[in-house]
């Protein structure tokens, strides 16, 4: 797969049309590190950028800028122009650098005329669930979402449910035991794969009273744990962010192509592609709308359609990716085999995964 570029948990991103955009919240744990991508119009190329932290725009503190050394510290900013794109890394994290922070464009020299992009981070010493927070599906279509889980959850019943608040939520599924790791019902079905550390989720013949809150658990003992949150809406016409197919297959030294689909409201907000628990692997379509990455190419036709091109395929690339849009996420699962053995995968990621 391709090089580390973004260091990009899972994001929650500004839309709009604001000439300056970027993720808007980020979670991580001390000692860990953050890079976040700011995003600018073409207007502002020429210009100087930086990065500052305080609650307002106006008095922040700048940590770094790109016309003088472009590290301070634990933090370091990178221009690119012809992304039109800038970056700041952040390492070491510590909590005392939980904070409101700011992507600059330095337009005049009044500060308050500046335009701004802000980013919240939270540092703690509790990992935080890597997961889907928000899924939008068309009526009638169908959906799979994988969980990932600790391996202290490894042999211990997982389950599917539905409501706002997680501990009045109404049980939909469960895995069984450890000797039956699947289970449906109706159209909803669990599958657990301890040694993938993920539970998935398929659900079809999606309707409008499928809107709702989601939550993947755990029970311990007798105890009940959530390990991940979903909002699900469902949708007559197009859903906000879709792919064509959730489960693709493509076979050792060949590609698989993604088509994400998304709506008009997201035209304008960052789009990323992201491996789920390598979540240094996030790429971003730049401002240009295409970007290239060593075996990944990304390119945004800014019509409605994301499409993700995965060359040179190895085993190791099978896994669970994200389509990012927006406020928007949708999983996808790429499955990668040995050659002459494609049309035989096909048909066992059916039935493991579901279609669209």
């Amino acid at each position: 797969m391709a090089p580390l570029l973004f260091l990009i948990l899972f994001i929650t991103l500004l839309q709009g049309t604001h000439p300056i955009r970027t993720v808007k919240k980020q979670f991580r744990e001390i000692g860990g590190s953050v890079t976040i991508p700011c995003l600018y119009d073409q207007q502002y190329k020429d210009d100087v950028k930086y990065w500052c932290k305080g609650n307002y725009q106006n008095n922040c503190s700048v940590l770094v800028r790109t016309d003088s050394p472009q590290r301070a510290g634990e933090v370091s900013i990178t221009d690119d122009p012809a992304q039109q794109l800038f970056t700041v890394t952040m390492t070491n994290l510590q909590e005392e650098d939980t904070a409101t922070y700011w992507c600059g464009v330095e337009t005049s020299k009044q500060r308050e005329s500046d335009d701004c992009a802000h980013f919240a981070l939270e540092v703690t010493g509790v990992q935080r669930m890597k997961k889907v927070s928000r899924l939008s599906v068309k009526r009638g279509g169908s959906v799979t979402i994988p969980c990932f889980y600790d391996q202290k959850y490894k042999d211990h019943l997982k389950y599917w449910c539905k409501g706002h608040v997680w501990i009045f939520c109404s049980i939909i599924v469960r895995s069984t035991d450890p000797q039956s790791q699947s289970q449906m019902t109706e159209s909803v079905s669990i599958t657990d794969d301890p040694a993938q550390q993920v539970v998935t989720v398929t659900m079809r013949n999606l309707k409008k009273r499928d809107s709702d809150s989601y939550w993947c658990g755990v029970r311990v003992g007798w105890k009940a744990e959530h390990i991940a949150n979903v909002h699900l809406s469902v949708n007559k016409g197009s859903a906000g962010l879709s792919v064509l197919n959730n489960t693709v297959v493509g076979e050792e030294g060949g590609s698989v192509s993604v088509q994400c689909l998304y709506s008009d409201s997201l035209r304008d907000s960052v789009k990323m592609w992201c491996r789920t628990r390598d979540w240094n692997s996030c790429l971003i379509a730049g401002g240009s709308g295409t970007s290239q990455h060593a075996s990944v190419l990304i390119s945004d036709d800014r019509r409605g359609v994301l499409t993700v091109t995965v060359r040179r395929l190895e085993r190791k690339d099978t896994g669970w990716y994200w389509c990012t849009a927006g406020e928007e996420q949708f999983p996808v699962h790429i499955t990668v085999m040995h050659k002459n053995a494609t049309t035989l995968v096909y048909e066992t990621a059916q039935d493991v995964y579901g279609t669209r």
